[in-house]
């Protein structure tokens, strides 16, 4: 039982605070209320979820009326059709929910400093879209990806440090451990961080400055801000300019060249992968790091990134079992943040493994709340 509620935790908070609004009246209220901003914007619903190109899903919400686009998004998450039902047109853009809901982020930022984001993140309601998916709440995820955009343009280089404090403050917290949260509101938020710190410094993209703002919160949250900056410093950067250099003032330096290694090698990962030698560029990408072992991890995920393709660890002779472990350890890592599966729920990425490797991904899932992220995955 004690397990079941740590897993849970979102959950049984969601249920206490729910019994005590239906106490106090308070139902019936936002249920009246829900039901008149629904009537408000059910028009940009239907006009949306019509849409089978990204021009249309902007222009949507572009005339969408300002009041309650927190409910569009909730209203478009309960509607919006699995990815895979929804046209290549769409998907090829990240999916309608991702399309829309960056662009209701945007536009909830627009003259909105980062304390006043964190708010709207934090009351951000929790509908699941995707079920079965890896990533359950897109339309969210697109949300605080427009917010992210938003807000580093008006930041800037100069203050984003205080401005990722300022958006995410309970993550400034010193924690009493180093394990960091897998609460969704904290992945939204550390997603909108990461996201900010990327277009502080419009045009160039550098990764000291993702790597600087992400400094502005406590040491066990550092690791998802630079994971998030990392995923759009690939979407919006062609040659992204990152250094295993820029690395040193990180609160994670081991984390942050684990990053930077992934991110050097993926250009040239699948001709590696399809190789008989796929270490034969390590040397090369992590000679000057300061951690080779966080190196070696991040250089596994370049070239082997998702559990599909875990058997490319067979070609790396010693570093094979590693190689596993690292590529699980970040599975199992993603499910726990991003999809609104826990605890036995994500054993599932587990099933199709061989039984040895699926023996130590059970392992790895069980214990994947503990796990400490300090110089690398393992």
């Amino acid at each position: 039982m004690l397990n079941w509620i740590r897993w849970n935790r979102t959950l049984v908070i969601s249920f206490l605070v729910g019994a005590l609004l239906v106490g106090g009246g308070a139902y019936t209220f936002k249920a009246i209320e829900s039901a008149n901003s629904t009537a408000a914007y059910a028009l940009t619903v239907e006009e949306v979820l019509s849409c089978e190109t990204e021009t249309c899903v902007i222009s949507a919400i572009a005339s969408a009326d300002g009041k309650d686009l927190t409910g569009l998004l909730d209203e478009l998450s309960k509607q919006t059709k699995p990815l895979n039902l929804q046209p290549n047109s769409l998907t090829a853009s990240g999916g309608l929910c991702g399309i829309a809901g960056k662009e209701i982020g945007r536009k909830i930022a627009a003259n909105m400093a980062p304390g006043e984001a964190s708010k709207i993140i934090s009351e951000i309601t929790l509908t699941v879209t995707e079920q079965e998916s890896v990533v359950a709440y897109p339309c969210q995820l697109g949300f605080v990806t427009g917010i992210g955009e938003t807000l580093g343009a008006s930041v800037g280089t100069e203050k984003i440090q205080a401005g990722v404090a300022a958006l995410c403050p309970d993550q400034t917290q010193g924690a009493t451990s180093d394990r960091i949260s897998y609460d969704v509101k904290d992945t939204l938020c550390s997603r909108a961080a990461g996201v900010m710190t990327v277009f502080a410094s419009p045009n160039s993209y550098t990764w000291q400055t993702s790597v600087d703002g992400c400094n502005g919160v406590s040491e066990s949250n550092v690791v998802p801000c630079l994971n998030a900056a990392a995923a759009e410093l690939r979407t919006v950067a062609t040659e992204p300019r990152i250094e295993l250099a820029d690395c040193v003032e990180s609160k994670r330096p081991g984390f942050c060249e684990l990053i930077v290694a992934s991110i050097k090698v993926s250009p040239e990962g699948e001709t590696l992968a399809a190789s008989d030698n796929p270490l034969q560029s390590f040397e090369s990408i992590c000679k000057t790091a300061t951690s080779l072992e966080a190196c070696r991890h991040g250089y596994i995920i370049g070239i082997v990134p998702t559990v599909e393709n875990i058997d490319v660890c067979g070609k790396m002779g010693s570093l094979s079992t590693l190689c596993e472990d690292v590529v699980l350890t970040r599975t199992a890592s993603v499910y726990l943040r991003i999809s609104n599966k826990r605890g036995e729920g994500i054993n599932i990425m587990c099933l199709s493994l061989p039984v040895k490797t699926r023996e130590r991904c059970d392992k790895i899932v069980d214990g994947i709340l503990d796990y400490r992220y300090e110089n690398g995955l393992v």
